[in-house]
This record gives structure tokens, C-alpha cells and sequence, in this order.
């Protein structure tokens, strides 16, 4: 999902999002005075990180999700962050950090002064223990893969039921689908119109023939999940810390688990390490009796990958984009794999 920024609304005004950024920047102004500060940007954040300590700042952004424009619009969306991630990374997530405006020119972190901005506070992870660099390092063992299993369907035996009936559930995806096909025939993006129609008749012809008896009885299923479980999200501390979870769109993260699955299962597959969503899938349909269709998972599959293709190819209508050609290739990597997961569908 893109956002804007407006900055109409902080022109003249101390500080600026550059300013904060600038401050953020400088390891002379965290505790401890650290060494070097590792600054990274994402769509909706900057987060700044130490060698021991992370701190994210919101951007001025909105979109049809959110709207975090306002000082107080970031707080609360801080205070969900800190609260729906405590559910999975309850060590990692410390709390919130005010930078604070001491007086026309001077920032300060924490202590005195009015606030200018919110941060949340993490613990930092060790990087070597991240999910994604344990399978790229083939450090993986299937008894780690089964550890993270539990963790997982322990999450959601604990979470909140959504109630949602299954006609909305299918309407849900039905309209999820036209929506990602549409945003992805921007000419902007170059894609064939003929393999996005193929996809989209593929998709919309399994919710309407196999619908009602493969997807609405999953409404059943739906909790409020983690919404973005990736192997960069995921580390194996002691317990495991899953961390990132979509926090800002309650719609978004209330999942069947077996979606959530079949997403993380896609990620690793595209690391060469497709036996550990497989493998995940199987121990969630054992510990919880709940099995499913091929079908289904090829279904999540493939509308996932559809929506990964949609928010790599909006990288593109970033102002000042870096390396469009990194973001095309992945976009034409997941839409190949959706088509892929599609040509399974039972129609």
C-alpha cells in the first residue's frame, strides 16, 4: 500500500520530518552514545537502529487504511503497534519514546520539553538468528521448524475471533482480487493485459464455483492474526520473536491461519525452502485437526502472491524510487507464481 505524504501541513514548522530524521540520524543523541546509527526507510516509517536498541519513527502518510497525518493519529497508531506485537515479541517491544522540542532549534529524546513526535522502542535482534538468514545459511533443523510451528498455533488458539459470515468472507476476496488486478494495469507497470485477465477469470471462477464449500467455511477460522509473517519477521530467540505484525488495518490482519501459512510458505519458497511451509502447513492441520483442500492453499497462494505482485509493482510510484528495475523483476516474479498456484485451481 503506498502512501502520501503531505507536507503542506509541517512547511515552516520546527521540526520538520527532516529534522526528526536528521536528529534520529546522529548516534550522539541515543543513551549509551552508540557508535553508528543504522537508518532504514520504509513506506509508512524510518527506523533507526543501534547495536542494541531500534527505535521507528511514523511518517505523515495516509492511504485508504490510514491516516497518520496528525501527532496524534502516530501516537495511537504507536500505542496499537506496541500492543498487537507484544502478542508474539512480548521481550522485543519496549514501549514508547517521545522526542521532545526543548525550544526553536533543539531536540531532545525523552526527559523535558513538548512533544514533537512519538517513537516505539524495541530490544534489537540478533540478525544471525533471523528466520530468513538461518534458512539462506542452512542452519534450519526440522526440529526449529516445528518449534516455531507450536508458537504459531499456540498464537492462534489465543487470538480474538472475527465475526464474519461466509458470504461476506467470499465477497471479502471476490472484491480483494478485482481491486489488485485493476491497480496492477497501470501502464506504468507494463504488464500483458491478457495474463492479468487469465489470472483474474482463474481466481473469480474458484470463488464463485468452489466458493461455497471451499473458502466460506474458513470464515469460521478467521482470528486476528499477525498480517505480514515473513521470514524477516521472525527470529529464534529464546522463545521465538515474530515481530512487524500489520498493525495499522484490523480488515487486513483477520486471517484464516492457514492464509497466513500458506504466505509464510510462499516466502520461504521463494529462499529455495519450500519443505518449511509444507511442513508448517502439515503440523498446523495435525495439532489442530483442521485439514484442508490442496485447493485452499493453492487459492491463498495464489491471491497472496497477486497481492505481493501489487505492492512491489507500487514501489514504482514511489517519488525518487531506487533501482525500479529490482522492483519489476519481483513483481513479475510473484505474478508468475500466482499464475502458477491458479493453474492448480479445481474449477
Amino acid at each position: 500500500m503506498r502512501g502520501r505524504t503531505d507536507n503542506s501541513l509541517f512547511e515552516g514548522v520546527f521540526p520538520s520530518l527532516a529534522e526528526k530524521v536528521r536528529f534520529l540520524s546522529t548516534p550522539g543523541h541515543y543513551p549509551g552514545y552508540p557508535s553508528r546509527v543504522q537508518v532504514v526507510q520504509t513506506h509508512m516509517s524510518y527506523v533507526f537502529l543501534t547495536s542494541r536498541d531500534v527505535y521507528k519513527l511514523k511518517k505523515p502518510v495516509h492511504n485508504h487504511y490510514f491516516d497518520f497525518r496528525t501527532l496524534d493519529a502516530r501516537r495511537r497508531n504507536c500505542e496499537a503497534e506496541m500492543q498487537l506485537n507484544r502478542r508474539l515479541a512480548p521481550m522485543t517491544y519496549l514501549g514508547l519514546v517521545s522526542l521532545n522540542r526543548l525550544d526553536s532549534t533543539t531536540l531532545q529524546l525523552g526527559g523535558k520539553g513538548r512533544v514533537a513526535e512519538w517513537l516505539v522502542h524495541m530490544r534489537r535482534l540478533p540478525t544471525e538468528q533471523m528466520l530468513e538468514n538461518l534458512i539462506r545459511n542452512r542452519q534450519l533443523t526440522p526440529d526449529r521448524i516445528d518449534l516455531l510451528g507450536r508458537v504459531l498455533v499456540d498464537f492462534y488458539r489465543r487470538a480474538a475471533p472475527v465475526d464474519i459470515t461466509p458470504e461476506d468472507y467470499r465477497f471479502r476476496y471476490q472484491g480483494y482480487v478485482e481491486t489488485n488486478i485493476q491497480d496492477l494495469r497501470d501502464p506504468l507497470f507494463d504488464l500483458p493485459g491478457h495474463r492479468l485477465d487469465g489470472l483474474a477469470g482463474r481466481l473469480q471462477r474458484y470463488l464463485s464455483l468452489r466458493g461455497l464449500y471451499g473458502l466460506e467455511p474458513r470464515a469460521g477460522r478467521v482470528v486476528e492474526a499477525h498480517g505480514d509473517l515473513r521470514p524477516e519477521h521472525i527470529c529464534y530467540t529464546h522463545p521465538p520473536a515474530i515481530i512487524d505484525c500489520l498493525e495499522f488495518s484490523r480488515e487486513l490482519r483477520s486471517l484464516d491461519p492457514v492464509e497466513e501459512l500458506s504466505f509464510l510458505a510462499i516466502e520461504c519458497e521463494r529462499l529455495q525452502a519450500g519443505l518449511v511451509g509444507e511442513r508448517l502447513l502439515q503440523l498446523y492441520g495435525r495439532l489442530t485437526e483442521d485439514m484442508v483442500p490442496d485447493s485452499l492453499i493453492y487459492f491463498y497462494k495464489a491471491y497472496r502472491c497477486l497481492l505481493r505482485a501489487k505492492l512491489s509493482a507500487r514501489h514504482l510510484l514511489d517519488d525518487g524510487v531506487k533501482k525500479p528495475e529490482h522492483w519489476l523483476e519481483r513483481t513479475g516474479d510473484y505474478l508468475e507464481r500466482a499464475e502458477h498456484y491458479a493453474a492448480q485451481l479445481e474449477l
